[in-house]
């Protein structure tokens, strides 16, 4: 997989304009004013239109027990409580009530305001504060904290709060950091509009989180994080999210809705080692870096979108892409449900790596889409269905371990990877390439590429095979165990195919639909001809090493089509269709136990065996000139040639 952690896609942020203030009198006479009471418990805090800055603590006296200090900050001159520059400190109290109102406003609730600025990754120096004690703050009841319009900044910080937190930002650009804290209840993040930071760190929610930042350019990083329910929900600009090491009750839910967004889940990282530890001991470990217990959904909108998902144990997951380009990389997951991915219409990238789960459907709608299901680390492992869908377009889908892990472990056994029951592959129209590789397939495989030109040679510098065979096709099967069907839909157009170590339990179908699969074209003497087809380099349909327990058939519809088996057994019949117009068929080491039936239909068409052989044959030439070539020839019944104008024994 492309490693794009942390990728930022190209975007513009709206630029904040500076207040510029002219400066009539002193900056103290412009500070700003907060009120504080307290009043049933609950301490409120009302600020006003000036920007004003205030820290809130809490502390113990030995005399009136645990209480509450409201000091204010210098920011365009020290911030005055109740009309005075001295902190403020209150007992008695249950909840916290803040509305600073307008302006730029900077509130902290925090026993340590270094760590808090440190945590958020805030580098200006802190300002003076009172001498804070180094405990962690309590809050026994609710807190909620209303910033209003302003470019305005929260931090929360190393301690607990017993209820619910609520924090509102403004419509304009706002910065939410929450570290190292608890909350009893709900928490909700509310900034209603403009570019705004969101940030959340080593803390936990018992409740339900929601994180929602509306129309703006926001970004959002959790890392660290437990809660019952997650929702992150941005708006119709480009939104970054960045999710890392959580453990989620029920459900996470993201959804940018529009813009070019990038959503990242991803594993931990950077984290201290007593951090991790501490996080464990509050019931936070999952095997994986981040876990949720039921559904996981992104949904991104409109818009190009990149999204990531890294390390993940989940119980379903969803992610629903928009009508424009969308790039989807999943690697090492696992979910106890399906997996179902949805990107609609435009040229998709979906890179998936490393999966434990059910079911996989993608559907990637019209457009040029690429689809990769590969294995890196450890084999992919769907115990239910592998489902493909992309629709029309010039596509390519690619199943199997990755090449350079593949090169790792030539010389060693690996792990193949398991379909439990069917692979469907359906490319829909145009020009596709389909290539499935080292896997086990418990039922039936499917792979419809539809109309078009389906072929490898547009993308030579992805048909190496495992084995090393130089094979071409426009779809390529290679080194599969299929449960019981196999079913090749090549559709309409110049096709290819190559299927290279193939076993199938039940019966297997190749149909090249209407179209010249191969070319077709006999130029040069016979012996040319013979060398050309059964040699499978510019074959249609290129069969090596399949082994069949029922019926094989092999139809190549209208067209000048070829086709070359060789090496395959047949446990029943073959039924070997050329359909009209000139084909060529070529079998080297065909063996089939039961009946050989040969249909080339009409047209000049070529049959070539050679080291081949059958309980009974019946060999059609159909109307047209058709040749005849076969040696080593081994029928033990009986065998009947018709309409052969030219025939080499």
């Amino acid at each position: 997989m492309r490693k794009k952690l942390f990728r930022q896609l190209n975007r513009r942020r709206p630029e904040h304009n500076q207040l510029q203030v002219e400066h009539l009198e002193s900056r103290m006479l412009l500070a700003g004013n907060v009120l504080a009471s307290v009043v049933n418990g609950t301490l409120t805090l009302l600020g006003d239109d000036a920007n004003n800055s205030v820290i809130v603590s809490t502390f113990y006296d030995s005399e009136y027990g645990d209480g509450f200090r409201v000091e204010g900050q210098d920011k365009d001159g020290k911030t005055e409580i109740n009309g005075s520059c001295d902190p403020a400190e209150f007992f008695g109290v249950t909840n916290l009530n803040s509305d600073l109102i307008g302006g730029d406003d900077d509130f902290a609730l925090t026993n340590d305001l270094d760590s808090l600025l440190s945590c958020l990754g805030i580098t200006e120096p802190s300002p003076e504060t009172a001498n804070f004690i180094s405990e962690d703050f309590y809050v026994p009841g609710w807190v909620v904290i209303q910033m209003g319009d302003g470019h305005n900044r929260v931090g929360v910080g190393s301690g607990e709060i017993g209820q619910r937190l609520l924090i509102q930002g403004g419509k304009d650009g706002d910065e939410v950091g929450i570290c190292e804290t608890k909350v009893g209840g709900n928490l909700v993040i509310q900034t209603f509009g403009g570019a705004d930071d969101v940030f959340i760190h080593d803390s936990k929610t018992v409740g339900i989180t929601r994180i929602l930042t509306a129309n703006g350019y926001s970004d959002v990083k959790i890392d660290g994080y437990c809660t019952q329910n997650l929702v992150v929900r941005g708006g119709n600009h480009g939104d970054t999210v960045c999710i890392s090491c959580v453990d989620i009750g029920d459900d996470l839910v993201v959804q940018t809705f529009g813009g070019y967004d990038s959503v990242f889940i991803v594993e931990c990282r950077d984290r201290r080692e007593e951090s991790v530890e501490n996080f464990s001991e509050e019931g936070c470990y999952c095997e994986y870096d981040n876990y949720v217990g039921d559904m996981l959904l992104i949904q991104t909108g409109e818009g190009s979108s990149f999204v990531e998902v890294v390390s993940v144990s989940a119980g379903q997951m969803n992610i629903l892409g928009g009508n424009d380009v969308d790039e989807i990389e999943i690697e090492c997951v696992e979910t106890y449900f399906d997996i179902r991915i949805s990107t609609l219409d435009g040229c998709d990238i979906v890179d998936i790596d490393d999966l434990n789960v059910r079911s996989l459907i993608v559907d990637t709608g019209l457009g040029s889409d690429e689809v990769t299901v590969e294995s890196e680390e450890c084999a992919n492992y769907f115990s239910e269905d592998l489902i493909i869908r992309t629709d029309g377009g010039d596509d390519v889908v690619i199943i199997g371990p990755e090449f350079f892990a593949i090169a790792a472990t030539f010389e060693e056994s690996r792990e193949q990877s398991h379909i439990g029951d069917d692979l469907i592959i359906e490319t829909g129209d145009g020009t596709d390439y389909i290539k499935v590789f080292d896997y086990c397939i418990g039922d039936d495989a499917v792979i419809n590429a539809g109309a078009g030109d389906d072929s490898s040679y547009r993308y030579s510098d992805l048909s190496a095979t495992s084995n090393g065979n130089d094979s071409q096709g426009g779809v390529e099967l290679c080194d599969l165990k299929i449960g019981d069907v196999m079913t090749v839909l090549l559709g309409d157009g110049a096709d290819s195919a190559s299927i290279n170590d193939v076993c199938v339990e039940g019966n297997a179908f190749v149909d090249a639909g209407a179209g010249d699969d191969g070319g077709g074209n006999r130029d040069g003497g016979n012996d040319e001809v013979g060398a050309q087809v059964s040699g499978g380099s510019n074959a249609g349909v290129w069969i090596r090493n399949l082994f069949v327990k029922k019926s094989f058939w092999l139809i190549l519809g209208s067209g000048d089509d070829q086709a070359s088996i060789s090496d395959t057994h047949v446990l029943g019949s073959a039924y070997l269709n050329g359909n009209a117009d000139d084909d060529e068929i070529g079998a080297n080491g065909l063996d089939v136990s039961e009946n050989l039936y040969v249909f080339l239909g009409t047209g000049d068409d070529v049959l070539f065996l050679d080291d081949c052989s059958a309980t009974n044959a019946r060999l059609y030439g159909g109307a047209g000139l058709n040749d005849g070539y076969y040696q080593g020839v081994n029928f033990f019944g009986s065998q009947k040639l018709y309409d052969f104008e030219f025939l080499v024994a």
